[in-house]
C-alpha cells in the first residue's frame, strides 16, 4: 500500500495458527481518504483475498487499494505490542475503535 493508499487501517482482526502467530485476516476496520466513510471490511463485504495481496474497496464510493500481506503482518504485530500496553493500563483496545 503507497502512501497515497485511499485506507487508513485502524484495525486488523485475525486468525492465529495454534502458536499464535497470524494465520489470516478475517476483517479490517479502516477509513477511506476518498469520503471519510469508516468501515468494517470483511470477506463478505470490501475484501478480497489473493495469494499475496489483499483488496480492500470502499462500500460507499467504491475506491479500492491493494494491500500487501507481509504489510498488513507488520501493522498486526505493531498493533498486538500497543494493545498489551493498553491492557496494562486497564483499557480495552476494542473501545478505541467501534464495532
Amino acid at each position: 500500500m503507497s502512501p497515497q493508499s485511499p485506507f487508513q487501517i485502524l484495525r486488523i482482526r485475525s486468525t492465529f495458527r495454534l502458536n499464535g502467530s497470524f494465520d489470516e485476516i478475517e476483517a479490517i476496520f479502516c477509513k477511506c481518504s476518498a469520503c471519510d466513510y469508516v468501515a468494517r471490511l470483511s470477506k463478505a463485504q470490501g475484501l478480497s483475498q489473493a495469494p499475496d495481496m489483499i483488496v480492500l474497496t470502499c462500500p460507499d464510493c467504491g475506491a479500492a487499494a491493494d494491500v500487501q500481506v507481509p504489510e498488513l503482518r507488520e501493522k498486526w504485530a505493531e498493533q498486538v505490542r500497543r494493545d498489551r500496553l493498553l491492557w496494562g493500563a486497564g483499557i480495552d483496545p476494542d473501545d478505541l475503535y467501534g464495532p
